[in-house]
């Protein structure tokens, strides 16, 4: 796995995104552990937590799904058409900025931008928030990024 600027990922084309979701007795949980970008010319891109409270970015191919118990698995597919960042593909990434917790003034996310708006993906304990930019959620988060 090797690390990717975030910013390397501006002025290429979105081709598709895969999600690991965690599933706990057949509900499906708001935070996924990975996120994967496939962008034209740069491959299959991992959207991770490295540890430090922020968002990085790997060049690795999504894993296959397992089994965490009894109760618990995580499912490795295409992202559902639900799913903020399915809004942009086939859409070009116009920019990359971090996402800024207020409290901490250290970057916990990345903003990526599109033509047609923005998705942010922001680390909560370990695992990615991926919601639409601007959100009320971002706000009562305490979450900003360079306009």
């Amino acid at each position: 796995m090797s690390e990717h600027g975030a910013r390397s990922l501006a002025g290429h084309r979105l081709e598709a995104v895969v999600v690991a979701s965690h599933e706990v007795d057949g509900r499906v949980s708001a935070l996924v552990p990975h996120v994967w970008l496939v962008v034209d010319g740069l491959g299959a891109l991992q959207l991770h937590t490295p540890g430090d409270g922020s968002v990085a970015i790997v060049g690795a191919a999504p894993y296959s799904s397992y089994e965490m118990g009894e109760h618990d698995r995580v499912v490795v597919g295409p992202a559902p058409a639900s799913f903020p960042l399915s809004a942009h593909i086939g859409s070009v990434v116009t920019g990359v900025d971090d996402v800024i917790a207020r409290d901490r003034r250290a970057a916990v996310g990345l903003l990526l931008r599109f033509g047609a708006g923005a998705v942010g993906v922001v680390n909560v304990a370990d695992e990615l928030l991926v919601l639409p930019w601007p959100s009320p959620q971002w706000d009562e988060m305490g979450l900003v990024a360079p306009a």
